[in-house]
């Protein structure tokens, strides 16, 4: 798909010129710095945008590239969430191609804006709250809940702060039964993408 749309270009895109220029006083200055246009408190966004940056120097071009690392992050995520539900490979690839070729994730992924980070670490936190769920490891719990409140605290944090809300009702949609080693997880999942839908509409 990257071969469709050329993120090659050092302009910006939508709102991302504040957060580019927030990682282009990082990497010369070394501090934290935001302009008042900047609207959340984006520190992990600027973070992740500085490490593609170290190596050849500020361009919008690398701040892409760091979106579409987390763009792939977030259909692979989908994919193993869809699997973790009790769907066949199949329907799981096809669900994450859906999210691939839907055109508000396609064009996002080209920019420096903060929704694909955001829908990439809600995913993620989903993929392995539910696969500590499954394979009763608490260690992956724990996972979940830091990539959750990364979400909501450093992130993004207006929308992400439903995060936490959201676990007790994924622990009561869970159904366990031993006698037949089935875990029915499939309404929570819908109840859970819910809201990242909602923050991709």
């Amino acid at each position: 798909m990257i071969s469709v749309i050329n993120p090659m270009g050092d302009f910006p895109l939508n709102d991302d010129w504040s957060y580019g220029r927030a990682v282009k006083t990082l990497l010369e200055k070394g501090r934290l710095q935001f302009t008042d246009w900047t609207g959340m408190t984006l520190i992990a966004q600027v973070l992740w945008g500085y490490l593609f940056c170290l190596p050849l120097g500020f361009s919008f071009t690398a701040l892409r590239i760091s979106t579409l690392t987390l763009g792939m992050a977030g259909i692979l995520g989908t994919y193993g969430l869809l699997k973790e539900s009790g769907t066949g490979p199949r329907t799981a690839f096809l669900g994450a191609m859906v999210m691939a070729v839907n055109p508000l994730y396609y064009s996002l992924s080209f920019t420096f804006m903060t929704d694909i980070p955001f829908f990439t670490l809600g995913m993620l936190s989903l993929y392995f709250f539910i696969q500590g769920i499954i394979q009763n490891k608490s260690c992956l719990w724990r996972f979940a809940l830091v990539l959750s409140c990364a979400t909501r605290r450093i992130l993004l944090a207006h929308p992400g702060h439903h995060f936490p809300k959201l676990f007790p009702h994924l622990l009561n949609q869970v159904i366990i039964s031993f006698s037949n080693q089935f875990i029915e997880v499939r309404p929570a999942v819908f109840i859970l993408l819910n809201p990242l839908a909602g923050k991709l509409a």
